[in-house]
């Protein structure tokens, strides 16, 4: 349900959001399941505002205190987010915005409200929550070229830059968009860079992980990782869309014992915050060392209007700790009929 008018917009949904700049969604793609939410938007002239609220699934455990009542518990938990964007000209926005996810509880009056600052409500609320502030920016330097880049701070000690303590979890992304050929041929391409610091998106206490029910909400990437990922973009009709990409990730993961326990934790999952005993140090790409190579291509034909036929192929080639070796192959098809 929408209602929209001049200046404003609220919705109540169940459906997919994607927030981020590039082709590859940091802080909420289509990974995880859909969730419900209630949106709010606002926009007057060269600013704009938006904030969502939307309900989540934490892990699933199973309970087996009786044998007469095994039974499995899923808690609930929230995302809520707001972002307010500046655009002083047509070739340049700036963002500044605030995630926090937080469990164990009904609904914080502290996160409804999409004007509050939510990193002070945290404290207040006696700092048990996931919250994280990020700064995004897209500018358009010349015809055909499209810069974009996005800072998340998930938690930072400006006087413990540099070593390498466990608490400063960044995330960066850097992008361009090029359209220079568009005149003489219909392909565009993007180039993408993402570095994901140790710990990010993960927390110490397990519930208030950036997860839905354990898949990652935003970047699929996990934790201690750094990718880049290049993608082109053909129209040799108006009615078929086509786009290649290749990404290389290198991934610092943990290290497990040989029951699968947790050993030695390295930031690089995003289930396993930082637990009492670890290591308050951690670097970038430390841990055993993974590498993921992946070819997808993607094509959608509208032989007639509304009807959409769409196919998606992927390849994966990774490398991963303790010398294994994984590769697969997707192929996913579909016929769409729009009323």
């Amino acid at each position: 349900l929408t209602l929209d008018y001049d200046y404003a917009r609220i919705k109540i949904g169940n459906d997919r959001k994607f927030i981020g700049y590039g082709s590859h969604k940091i802080l909420l793609s289509d990974n995880a399941p859909r969730m419900e939410y209630l949106e709010f938007n606002l926009k007057y002239k060269s600013i704009s505002f938006s904030s969502f609220h939307g309900k989540l699934l934490g892990a699933r455990l199973h309970r087996f205190e009786d044998p007469t009542k095994n039974y499995t518990e899923i808690f609930d938990k929230y995302l809520a987010y707001h972002r307010l964007q500046i655009n002083p000209n047509k070739y340049f926005n700036f963002g500044v915005g605030e995630i926090i996810v937080y469990a164990n509880r009904n609904m914080d009056f502290s996160y409804l409200n999409p004007f509050n600052f939510y990193k002070s409500s945290e404290h207040l609320n006696q700092d048990r929550d996931n919250s994280m502030l990020f700064f995004d920016f897209y500018n358009k330097p010349i015809k055909g070229l499209k810069l974009y880049s996005t800072i998340l701070l998930d938690d930072i000690d400006f006087g413990k830059i540099g070593t390498g303590w466990y608490g400063n979890k960044t995330l960066l992304n850097l992008g361009l968009y090029s359209n220079f050929l568009y005149k003489y041929l219909p392909v565009d391409f993007e180039l993408q860079y993402i570095r994901i610091e140790p710990y990010v998106f993960s927390h110490r206490l397990p519930q208030n992980n950036f997860t839905n029910f354990n898949f990652n909400i935003g970047s699929t990437l996990q934790p201690n990782t750094g990718a880049a990922i290049i993608k082109l973009y053909y129209r040799p009709y108006y009615r078929i869309n086509m786009s290649l990409s290749f990404m290389y990730a290198e991934h610092g993961a943990n290290i497990y014992d040989d029951n699968q326990n947790l050993a030695v934790n390295y930031g690089g999952n995003i289930l396993e915050g930082h637990r009492v005993g670890d290591s308050d140090k951690v670097y970038f790409l430390d841990g055993k060392k993974e590498i993921y190579r992946k070819i997808s291509l993607a094509t959608t034909y509208e032989p007639k209007k509304n009807i959409i036929l769409s196919l998606y192929a992927n390849y994966s080639n990774n490398l991963l700790a303790a010398s294994q070796f994984q590769k697969k192959v997707f192929i996913n098809f579909a016929l769409n009929i729009k009323f």
